[in-house]
Formats: C-alpha cells, sequence, structure tokens
C-alpha cells in the first residue's frame, strides 16, 4: 500500500540556510553580551563612577589601575610600602596591569575595572564556545552552553565580587586547549604549538592559578596525543615551539617572582581551609556565602551542566575524547577540596583528604585559595554537557532540548547568585587628603594598640587607603601591591599611638619628652601628614590623639572632612631634612620585632 501524493498547492518544508560564521559569531557575541549585562546588573547603569563590589579587593585592582603607567617602566613604585618601596614582581595580573596602563589616557580607572567586568566574561566564555565547536564539534546553538557554563560560572560572579576581576578575562585557557588539541592531532603543526604555548603565557601573565590550571591541561592533552598520534616525529615537531616557549616562559617567572616575600608565604593554616570548596556550596549561592569574613566564595556545580554530565556515560557512548574532559572536570572538583572536604561554610567543620600531606611543602603555601582549581570544572564539564546537549538534539530534536538552556541560564543568574549580591560603594576619597602638601609621604593613623601586623578586621582598610591614595597620590606606608609580612603604616602607627597615648597618661612626667619623640620620628622618616581615622579609633582615646597631635603639628588639623564615608583630621607637619628614612624605618622596625639594633 502506497501513501497518497502530497497535493500539487501543499506548502514544502525547507531546511534554514545554515549560518555564515560572521554572522553566528555576532549572534555568540551578542548572546553573552546580554548575559554579561543581567549577570553583573545593575553595573551597566553604573557609568562607571562607582563600585559594584561585596569585598574589599576591587579597592587595590582599580589602584592597579590608576598607577598602571606609572609601574610600567622601572617595575618599581616608590609611593607605596614607603620607604622601601614596593616591587611590582609581586603582582599576579600582568595583563590587566598592561590594559590598565593602555587606556588610561581615555578611560577612569573606575571605568577601566567596569568595562574588564562587563566585557571579559563575553570574551572567556566565546572561546570556550570556540573550542566546543571547534575542538569537539559541536554544532551551535549547543556549543554556546560550554560558553555560559566556563564564563559566567561561580568562579567568575566570586572574582566579580570579591574583587579579582582579572581572573574575567581569560579565554587564553580554552584557547590553551584548542591550541594544544590541534598541535597533538595528525594535522599538527609547530604553529599550532607555538600558538598554544602564547596562550600559555597569557594564562601566566593573567594569573599564576591560571597557568597552573593551563599547565595541567596542557599536559593531559599532550599524554593524550602522545598515545593517540601514530606519527611521534610529526608530535614532536608540532609540539616542539610549545614546549620552548612554556620552559623559557616559566624559568623567567620562577626566576623573577617566586622569591619574593609576600605574607602568603607564613599564612596560617587556617589560610588554607579558608580558601576551598564547601560541600554546602557546591548546589547553589546562599546568602549565608557573603556573611563568610572578608569572602564571598561560591562555587556551584550547576544543575544543568551536572544534569548533562551524568548523562554523558549512556549519550556519548562511542564518543572519543569527552572521558578527557571529564577526567579533568573531575580532577579541578577534588583539587578544589585541598587538603579538607569543608562541609559548611566555615573552616570548623570538615574532614581530611588525601591532599592534606600537601600543607607540608612550601610549594602549597603558593596556592593560597584551591577553589580556583574549579575553573577545571567549568570547562571540562561545560564541554562534555555541551556535547550531551549536542548528541540529544540530534537523536530527539532540538526542539526538545532547547528548554536545557533555561536551566543554564537559572544556574549563571540565580544559581551563582551574581545579580542579587553585588553592592555599590562609595567611590569617593576624602576632601581631607587636599591639605596634605602633594610631595610628602603621608601616614594614615588607625586602629587600637596593640595591633597586630597584619589583622583580617583592618585589612579591608589596607585596601580603601591604597584606593585613596590613586587619587591624593601622596606616598602613603600601606604596601598596596600585594599584602607583605610587615606594614610599615602598622609599625609606625603603632608606635605613634603608643607614644601619645603615654604621654596624655596623667602619671606621666614626660609630656615634652614623648610628644618630641613622635615628631622626631616622623621628621626622621620623613612624613609630612598624619590622617587621622577618627572613625577607626575609640573613641575614649579621640581627645587624647587629636590633643597630642596638635602638640606635634604645632598647630590644629589643617583639614577634618567627613565625606567619602567617614571622619578623617589631616595634620600638616613642618618640612624637615631627614637623612636616612630607610635607615630610621628599619631601626624601627628591628626594635618592634625585638631584634639587636
Amino acid at each position: 500500500m502506497t501513501s497518497p501524493a502530497p497535493a500539487a498547492d501543499a506548502p514544502r518544508r525547507t531546511a534554514a540556510p545554515p549560518l555564515s560564521d560572521a554572522a553566528r559569531t555576532l549572534l555568540t557575541l551578542a548572546f553573552y553580551g546580554l548575559l554579561s549585562v543581567a549577570f553583573t546588573w545593575p553595573l551597566v547603569l553604573s557609568g562607571g563612577d562607582a563600585l559594584h563590589t561585596r569585598q574589599f579587593d576591587q579597592y587595590g585592582v582599580v589602584w592597579m589601575a590608576t598607577r598602571g603607567v606609572d609601574l610600567l617602566p622601572d617595575l618599581v613604585d616608590p609611593s607605596t610600602n614607603y620607604p622601601l618601596g614596593a616591587s611590582v614582581e609581586l603582582v599576579d595580573a600582568w595583563i590587566h596591569l598592561a590594559l590598565a596602563a593602555a587606556t588610561q589616557a581615555i578611560l577612569t580607572p573606575l571605568q577601566q575595572v567596569a568595562l574588564l567586568v562587563l566585557v571579559g566574561p563575553v570574551l572567556t566564555a566565546w572561546a570556550a564556545e570556540r573550542l566546543a565547536a571547534r575542538g569537539l564539534g559541536v554544532r551551535f546553538p549547543w556549543s554556546l552552553l560550554a560558553g555560559v557554563a566556563f564564563g559566567f560560572s561561580g568562579l567568575a560572579a566570586t572574582a566579580w565580587l570579591e574583587g579579582h576581576v582579572y581572573f574575567l578575562l581569560d579565554p587564553w585557557l580554552p584557547l590553551l586547549a584548542l591550541w594544544t588539541l590541534r598541535a597533538t592531532s595528525r594535522a599538527g603543526r609547530p604553529v599550532h604549538g607555538l600558538l598554544a604555548g602564547a596562550a600559555w603565557v597569557l594564562c601566566l601573565a593573567t594569573t599564576a592559578y591560571l597557568a597552573l590550571i593551563g599547565a595541567l591541561v596542557a599536559a593531559v592533552m599532550l599524554l593524550r596525543g602522545a598515545l593517540l598520534q601514530p606519527d611521534r616525529r610529526r608530535l614532536a615537531r608540532a609540539t616542539a615551539p610549545m614546549a620552548l616557549v612554556v620552559g623559557v616562559a616559566s624559568a623567567a617567572y620562577a626566576a623573577s617572582f617566586l622569591g619574593v616575600d609576600s605574607v602568603e608565604e607564613t599564612a596560617p593554616d587556617g589560610w588554607v581551609l579558608s580558601g576551598v570548596a564547601s560541600l554546602g556550596g557546591l548546589a547553589a549561592w546562599t546568602p549565608a556565602v557573603d556573611m563568610v569574613r572578608n569572602h564571598s566564595i561560591s562555587a556551584p556545580l550547576g544543575a544543568g551542566t551536572l544534569g548533562l554530565v551524568l548523562f554523558a556515560p549512556r549519550v556519548l557512548r562511542g564518543l572519543p575524547g569527552w572521558r578527557t574532559w571529564l577526567g579533568l572536570a573531575v580532577a579541578g572538583l577534588v583539587l578544589a577540596f585541598g587538603p579538607a572536604v569543608q562541609v559548611g561554610l566555615d573552616d570548623r567543620s570538615w574532614a581530611a583528604t588525601p591532599l592534606l600531606f600537601a600543607t607540608d611543602l612550601p610549594v602549597w603555601r603558593k596556592v593560597h585559595f584551591p577553589v580556583r582549581m574549579m575553573w577545571l570544572w567549568y570547562l571540562g564539564g561545560g564541554l562534555v554537557a555541551a556535547l550531551v546537549a549536542d548528541r540529544l538534539a540530534r537523536r530527539v530534536g532540538g526542539a526538545w532540548v532547547a528548554p536545557l538552556f533555561v536551566v543554564v541560564l537559572i544556574d549563571a543568574l540565580v544559581g551563582t547568585g551574581a545579580p542579587l549580591r553585588a553592592r555599590q560603594t562609595i567611590a569617593a576619597t576624602p576632601s581631607a587628603y587636599q591639605a596634605a602638601p602633594p610631595d610628602g609621604p603621608l601616614l594614615d593613623l588607625l586602629g587600637q594598640p596593640p595591633f597586630e601586623d597584619r589583622d583580617d578586621d583592618f585589612a579591608v582598610v589596607g585596601h580603601l587607603l591604597c584606593y585613596y591614595q590613586a587619587t591624593h597620590r601622596r606616598p602613603v606606608l600601606d604596601p598596596c601591591v600585594k599584602p607583605l609580612r610587615e606594614n610599615p603604616r602598622a609599625v609606625v602607627g603603632r608606635e605613634v599611638l603608643s607614644l601619645l597615648i603615654e604621654a596624655a597618661d596623667p602619671p606621666d612626667q614626660h609630656l615634652g619628652q614623648r610628644v618630641e619623640a613622635v615628631r622626631s620620628l616622623l621628621e626622621a622618616l620623613g612624613i609630612r601628614a598624619v590622617a587621622v581615622h577618627l572613625d577607626l579609633l575609640p573613641n575614649e582615646i579621640h581627645a587624647v590623639v587629636l590633643g597630642g597631635m596638635e602638640q606635634v603639628a604645632a598647630g590644629p588639623p589643617a583639614r577634618v572632612s567627613s565625606d567619602g564615608g567617614e571622619t578623617i583630621a589631616l595634620f600638616v607637619l613642618p618640612a624637615g631634612a631627614p637623612t636616612d628614612p630607610r635607615a630610621a624605618y628599619e631601626a624601627l622596625a628591628r626594635a618592634h620585632r625585638g631584634e639587636a639594633p
């Protein structure tokens, strides 16, 4: 029996013409661009005149954007960590520094940071989509899922809200994977290896964490290529440029940066536990995440990505290559827990993992935040998820798979909580600083003695003071490039406050001597102005400190301001003739450390 022929006038269903590469690229960038606006909402409305963040590290990023041009020529910043100066070798964000220097003439620092937050995820997601399409053969639009999972992940939200916005611009890691795949394929050429090496260098220039992740991805890809590539000579020729570039860059980095003194070298064990993934945070963001002191770490797996990954063994059966990416994704998840599986959002409920032994290794102190290894999950898991969606669409039709886009978008916008968590913070510098001599070092006086050289409660203050310095441009004592073991502001401030408070004691018969000791110390250091942060001093010693500083400065404060979110009394000191400020500080620091002069 034959079916009847269709009527002559019946409409025929024709397949839609395939999209050109240019049209597909424009659609991809437009999709990710709109998603970035929603992901970072309401940043696009700020006009680049306010900080949108949750924690305090973005203050330092703005400072770096301001200082970019000044730091690049000689890699030394004499205007912070005064009188010692700061080496830019401590910077772990060279791409951001270079972009800041390149755009400083046309964009304000706040606009630079806002643009990085908006555009960074778009380019990162686009590179992951290209890896899925060109490297794994995933069809459009299912390749978009890989970009959403990687570019708009929980760690992307964490990077933005904690202030480490340079993590958001990371097209290099997907491109590294793509070019390494090309180099290790049967059609691999030396240019592919060269491009893969360049991509790894760009990972390193973005942050050492991405370089570590990139090295792991490249090593796995090279091992896979060695096992599958029958022509070993061709493989060696194609990957030799990559090995050369990576080797030279690694040696230069190790020689220049790994020996630099930093507070992270001696971080206590609690620091390691504070930077790991937690079981309680794998499902989705909760408001409790942002209540953990000084951190907003949230790394949910993504329900859409995880659901598709779980179907991979059945749907992708017989398809080569996907197990490699799944293995990398799982490895990233395991490494993100670090030495302990943390159950809750604090560090009081945890169980040891086999990686606990690594805490005794010096190199482990460099991996301050193991949770950042989750970037491997978001890249590998997103690629596997895109493969599964593409294969399902081939079998059952795209209309049945399309709702997965809704799930993945909910993961990006609700699961990470990104648009719900941002807070607009004050971006103004207190006007009292304008009264300070423009070329003289300035001491910010705050805190209650005795206080430690590093106090987590005052960590936000150090970043804020550096943010102020980006505007007022006076040399300051805070180490703005990166926290060091010893903060000159803490050392000098502790001495000044101690002398002023002791001088105000009624039984003290040496008032004049102690005031003169403060004056002599500040003169020896070349300090020209002292900014007393009254909101950061106990109320009961306001009169003591202000009265003592009036005697030191031989007059009332030059200006008192309450704008910028706090009250500051700025005292201008007479110009002196310091002989050796560095020697004067080092002598004071040795005394505070209890060392012999």
